[in-house]
């Protein structure tokens, strides 16, 4: 979904044992990573959901960053924080020009330890984006308690989070094969539904959640268009394990669900993509 991860390993864009990531780290997914940024920024409309503008003194850190476009969206918006994006490999991060490399810091880094350099830092944004795809029950709780420790007095954390589509029967049944998928795989797939509680329990206040919901379609027109070539995107690239790695169903037989479920999206007006914005804040006192 976005970035590597933070607990993946991979091996030449196909899962390496023991890793729980569901998606490849190579130039497609690089590829549909900026469609999925472009999908994404225009349907919310902005890159920070905090209550609270960025400053020269300001530094930003992005969990998962992957190809970085959600951190160079937020660097045009405030040019003047540093930013710091991790993600354990470093194989889909951008090229950067001389001028933004003084500003835009990208490191191999794990937020499931706090190792490195960007570890050593106080930031007053902490950005994690749909690392569904990634994280056990155990992994969100270290992850949120290290978001925690990272996060200057006063600091904001953000997370964006999907796991489900709306649309018809084939739509539906690709749903519980995704969640048989997540589960077998030890993933949280009602991570969503659980980060409220885990932000809580780590100490964090003024925990906001809202919900955003994107057409899914060519009925939709061009946006629909691209929105559904982001996700089916997603679903594609998770072949590999669902088939070779894990058995769940037979190479044909997911091609043809795939296939299925797009000609649906396109002819089924109100086919959406539901996704949960997730905001709070550490106290500014101790």
């Amino acid at each position: 979904m976005s970035g590597s991860s933070a607990v993946s390993n991979m091996t030449n864009g196909k899962l390496a044992s023991p890793s729980r990531y569901l998606l490849p780290s190579d130039k497609p997914e690089s590829e549909r990573l900026n469609l999925q940024n472009r999908v994404l920024k225009k349907a919310f409309g902005n890159v920070v959901f905090a209550p609270f503008t960025l400053s020269s003194d300001d530094a930003v850190l992005d969990v998962g960053t992957g190809t970085a476009c959600w951190t160079l969206d937020c660097h045009d918006a405030f040019r003047t924080a540093h930013y710091y994006g991790i993600d354990i490999t470093s194989d889909l991060f951008p090229i950067l020009d001389v001028d933004l490399k003084s500003r835009i810091h990208l490191t191999e880094g794990n937020i499931l330890r706090l190792q490195g350099e960007w570890a050593d830092r106080s930031y007053t944004l902490v950005n994690q984006r749909l690392l569904i795809a990634a994280l056990s029950a155990e992994n969100w709780k270290t992850a949120i308690n290290n978001i925690y420790k990272v996060l200057a007095p006063g600091g904001w954390v953000q997370f964006v989070e999907t796991n489900h589509c709306r649309s018809g029967d084939v739509t539906d049944r690709h749903h519980v094969i995704l969640r048989h998928t997540f589960e077998k795989r030890g993933l949280l797939f009602e991570c969503a539904e659980k980060i409220p509680a885990l932000l809580h329990d780590a100490g964090f206040v003024e925990i906001n959640s809202m919900i955003y919901e994107i057409d899914l379609g060519s009925w939709a027109g061009q946006d629909g268009i691209e929105a559904r070539d982001s996700f089916i995107g997603v679903y594609k690239a998770m072949k590999y394990p669902v088939v070779d790695v894990m058995g769940i169903m037979s190479s044909p037989d997911f091609d043809s669900l795939i296939e299925q479920m797009q000609r649906e999206w396109d002819s089924t007006p109100g086919s959406k993509i539901v996704f949960h914005v997730l905001y709070a804040q550490k106290s500014a006192s101790p």
